[in-house]
């Protein structure tokens, strides 16, 4: 039987290894309780996240205890691949998605303590629309409200509803 052939990867273009700035750093290294990261577009808030998480593991974190928290399922999904790349059996091991996947985990795994059934019913888009549309007519509403099309600008409350959700208001 012949010897298998050898795989040899080309050389690709030069990746450019990035160095955390201090904020990054710092933000990477934080340690004994719960950190917010709160940066802007390509401020490079998932490469702090990534240094963030390697370094525990470094430090012999237990990866179960690593809870990562975004605003975006697409953050999320980056995060979690990000890791899965480098450490497969931690990714698997911790807990990565948004705030509200996070808030239904709970509301599901706790129901019984907080009164409510197994499966909570979520509303989706159409049906927060026709909830909306329903009580419209009872909401002390001038600004929003269309003569010709009373339901036109259900979308865009609707959004603002979900705005001020994530920004607790």
């Amino acid at each position: 039987m012949p010897p298998e052939p050898s795989v040899i990867a080309e050389p690709t273009a030069a990746v450019p290894v990035l160095t955390p700035d201090p904020t990054q750093f710092a933000a990477a290294n934080h340690r004994d309780t719960a950190f917010q990261l709160q940066a802007g577009p390509g401020t490079g808030k998932t490469r702090t996240l990534i240094q963030r998480i390697e370094s525990l593991l470094a430090e012999g974190v237990d990866p179960m205890s690593i809870l990562v928290l975004t605003f975006s399922n697409k953050a999320a999904n980056e995060l979690s691949d990000r890791v899965s790349a480098r450490n497969p059996k931690a990714a698997a091991a911790m807990w990565i998605g948004t705030f509200h996947a996070f808030g239904l985990d709970i509301v599901r795994r706790f129901h019984d303590k907080l009164g409510l059934p197994a499966n909570p019913r979520l509303i989706d888009r159409s049906e927060g629309i026709e909830l909306l549309e329903d009580e419209l007519p009872r909401l002390p509403l001038r600004h929003y409200r269309n003569l010709w099309d009373p339901a036109l600008d259900l979308s865009d409350m609707l959004s603002a509803i979900s705005r001020a959700k994530d920004e607790v208001v």
